[in-house]
């Protein structure tokens, strides 16, 4: 259930970032993800800020987006919450390139990509959910096209 609803979560934000990109709309992010800071569950609140910092990033709001992702590794802090983690760190990777601090982006791709690649060996290599997961635009973002073939033949 909580894969369903990381995976659903992903791709709402997603169409609504790109919806929103180069209009400042003034709103973090639509009310249904705001309110999933208030959780005790980890992977939820720290995909709550990883929201957040993604809208802040397409509004080119920068220290926020900072401010946001701070927030998010402080959640996931001493728990191991990986659907949360590839997400928070990609996205650091991507505010980072932004930035210009091209060592700090490049850690953050690299701790996405072990833990996609920890995803991806939890599953059989012949279950389509794994090559399907491999081949997800965002999984492909951190991955690079050429690993996720390899990973999924």
């Amino acid at each position: 259930m909580l894969e369903i609803l990381s995976s659903a979560n992903g791709k709402v934000v997603s169409k609504w970032v790109k919806s929103r990109r180069g209009r400042h709309s003034g709103v973090a992010v639509p009310a249904s993800f705001g309110n999933t800071r208030s959780t005790e569950e980890r992977t939820f609140r720290a995909l709550a800020f990883e929201v957040n910092a993604r809208v802040a990033i397409a509004e080119q709001d920068l220290d926020r987006a900072q401010d946001c992702l701070a927030k998010a590794l402080q959640s996931m802090e001493g728990f191991e919450v990986p659907l949360a983690h590839w997400r928070v760190h990609a996205t650091a990777a991507e505010l980072h390139r932004r930035l210009g601090s091209r060592n700090l982006a490049d850690d953050h791709r690299e701790l996405s990509r072990a833990t996609i690649m920890k995803l991806a060996n939890s599953l059989p290599v012949e279950e389509p959910l794994c090559r399907t997961f491999l081949s997800a635009p965002a999984i492909r973002k951190v991955i690079g096209d050429k690993e996720a073939r390899t990973q999924t033949v």
